[in-house]
This record gives structure tokens, C-alpha cells and sequence, in this order.
């Protein structure tokens, strides 16, 4: 799965580099990025998973330390979410590592795609399909329906009885053709 990584600083960009190898899932596009590239490069498809570390600034000793940041592209869930599992759990494993007593930074994850993860917006486009087609299948029985009972006025749309009786006959053909006339239908009565 793609992944960029950007901002940071060298010792900081290795670590996690070596964290997101560590997991197996993903490949790295790149990193040590400017900050933003990766965040842009999930934006425009380059890649699934962009991770922006925060910039260090030795110019200001009292500034508030940022957290690092995780885009997600979220479009194919069942390979993203499996994917992000692995890389929260490698990243779990690594703070108990670095911060058994302290302070731990959290990471924020911000989703381009569903991000409350509701289903619905993927069942919901699939259901329209199902019942637009199950619509039309009822509509076209009933049509056939109502021309059988109720014949229209035209007769240009009213099908006869006979159509119906030549196109069984036609099926029956076909049957005894193709089983090389061992069919026992009795074409002349329209009996079997």
C-alpha cells in the first residue's frame, strides 16, 4: 500500500520509516518531504496513507510540541483499514518502547473519505442498484400480466393467443431437436 511520509526531522523520519517496514503492508513513496507533500499527495492519489510530521523548531525552546498527523484516503476501506490497524499497532509498540513514564504524543487521523466509517455509504449505492432492477423485472411481469387478462385497445401492443402457442411449440421443437427427437410431445394436440 502507498504510503509518503513528510516534515520531520532525520533521526525522527527513520524511526518511522523503520516503524511502517516493520508492518509488511506498506511501500514507501517517499519521505523526509516538505511538509504538506504528503498530505497532497493522498489528496490527488499518488498515495493511500500520507503521514506529516511536525517540523522542528529549535528557534523557540517554550513552543508548544505538534503532534503528528495521519491522512487516510479511505476509498477502498476493506484494504486501508487492516493496513492503518498494523501501522497504529506498530506505533503503539514503539511509544511503550521510547515512553515508559511521560508524556505520550498521540497521533491525529483525519479521514478525506467517510470519515465517521458508517456503512451505509457503501451498502446504500449497491441497494439502489438491486431495487431499480427488481422494479423493472415487476414492472415488465405485470405488464405481460395486464396484456394477458386485459388486452389493450390497440391492436398493434395486444399479443394473441396463437403467439403464445407457436412460441411453446417453437420451444418444444427445439427440445425434441436437440435431444435428437426423443421428446414425446405430441405437436398436433400440444400435449405432452
Amino acid at each position: 500500500m502507498p504510503i509518503a511520509i513528510a516534515g520531520g526531522h532525520d533521526r525522527t523520519v527513520k524511526r518511522v520509516r523503520r516503524t511502517i517496514e516493520e508492518t509488511g503492508y506498506f511501500m514507501v513513496l517517499g519521505d523526509g518531504l516538505k511538509p504538506g507533500a504528503a498530505a497532497r499527495m493522498v489528496m490527488q492519489g499518488e498515495a493511500l496513507i500520507g503521514i506529516e510530521l511536525p517540523t522542528p523548531d529549535d528557534s523557540d525552546a517554550d513552543a508548544q510540541v505538534q503532534e503528528p498527523k495521519v491522512i487516510v484516503d479511505a476509498t477502498d476501506p476493506s484494504a486501508v483499514r487492516p493496513a492503518l490497524a498494523a501501522l497504529e499497532s506498530g506505533y503503539w509498540q514503539r511509544v511503550a518502547e521510547l515512553y515508559a513514564i511521560g508524556p505520550v504524543p498521540s497521533v491525529d487521523v483525519e479521514w478525506l473519505y467517510n470519515p465517521a466509517g458508517r456503512t451505509a455509504w457503501t451498502i446504500v449505492p449497491g441497494l439502489a442498484g438491486v431495487v431499480v432492477m427488481i422494479s423493472m423485472l415487476m414492472l415488465g411481469a405485470l405488464t405481460l400480466v395486464r396484456e394477458i387478462k386485459a388486452p389493450a385497445t390497440s391492436n398493434f401492443c395486444r399479443p394473441s393467443k396463437n403467439t403464445f402457442t407457436i412460441g411453446a411449440q417453437r420451444l418444444h421443437l427445439a427440445a425434441a431437436c436437440s435431444t435428437g427427437g426423443s421428446s414425446k410431445t405430441d405437436f398436433n394436440r400440444g400435449r405432452a
